[in-house]
């Protein structure tokens, strides 16, 4: 495994604990203040890591080029909806199905990179990164429909079943007295 993908892994395993504990943390709590706690954290961790590690250097900072300031800015304002939106629907749905539809960001990053970076393909071999795409829609596809089928099923035959016991204790009207 190369050293991107261990990093790559260490972000999932920590986006992971990080749905769990935010689920538990919001609630009673207002999104806003929920999000605006996170990101006092985040800052003052970061800044001890940074300071600890020796790699604090505000003149680096004081140096970063116009576009530099203004993209990051912006990532940083689309970082703190992005917290609020899953701190409200963490407080409003179950995790699992937060987190399933929060992945729907993979397919989106794939597609603006590609459109607004430019970013290539990989040189794998046409057939072999097209099938790798389709298995990750079809993966990330899966996750919120499993998710919707395995909540929704349950209720759906629940509710045929209560629509056949009427049926059995009084049909409508309508129906001829042969069919009942």
């Amino acid at each position: 495994m190369q050293n991107w993908q261990l990093w790559a892994v260490a972000a999932a395993l920590s986006a992971a604990i990080t749905a769990l504990l935010v689920k538990v943390g919001v609630q009673g709590v207002d999104a806003g203040m929920a999000t605006l706690f996170r990101t006092l954290a985040v800052a003052i961790v970061l800044t001890l890591v940074l300071l600890v590690s020796g790699r604090l250097d505000w003149q680096e900072l004081r140096q970063l080029p116009a576009l530099s300031l203004g993209a990051l800015a912006l990532s940083a304002l689309a970082t703190g909806v992005s917290w609020f939106c899953y701190s409200r629907a963490l407080q409003l749905g179950p995790v699992a199905g937060v987190a399933a539809l929060d992945k729907l960001s993979v397919v989106l990053i794939a597609l603006l990179a590609v459109l607004l970076l430019g970013e290539q393909k990989t040189s794998a071999p046409r057939s072999l990164e097209m099938q790798r795409s389709i298995w990750v829609l079809v993966g990330i596809a899966r996750s919120p429909l499993g998710y919707w089928l395995l909540k929704s099923a349950p209720i759906a035959l629940a509710q045929k079943q209560q629509q056949t016991d009427r049926w059995n204790s009084q049909p409508p009207a309508n129906v001829p007295r042969r069919f009942q």
